[in-house]
């Protein structure tokens, strides 16, 4: 399962709910080693952890299943002082 624009703006709607800065979303990410291939991302400064909060969150609340959560944890790259998941 890939980040689809809809869970990107889930996230960003329980994140702003709960009083967590919104994420960035990138519609076309492009990372190493995926040869051109662009996906949808989500974009953040410093620790990703306020992320993990937010799927918990959305995952108690009903709003994100559960294995959608397991693949946006594993897929992350770092951005130098931030990061990305998709």
């Amino acid at each position: 399962m890939e980040l689809t624009r809809e869970i990107a703006d889930q996230l960003n709607e329980v994140a702003y709910e709960f009083g967590f800065d919104q994420f960035d979303i990138r519609e076309d990410y492009s990372g190493r080693g995926m040869y051109g291939r662009s996906v949808v991302a989500l974009v953040g400064d410093g620790d990703d952890r306020d992320l993990d909060l937010v799927i918990g969150i959305a995952i108690g609340q009903g709003e994100l299943e559960a294995d959608a959560a397991k693949y946006l944890l594993q897929r992350r790259d770092s951005m130098g002082r931030g990061w990305v998941r998709y």
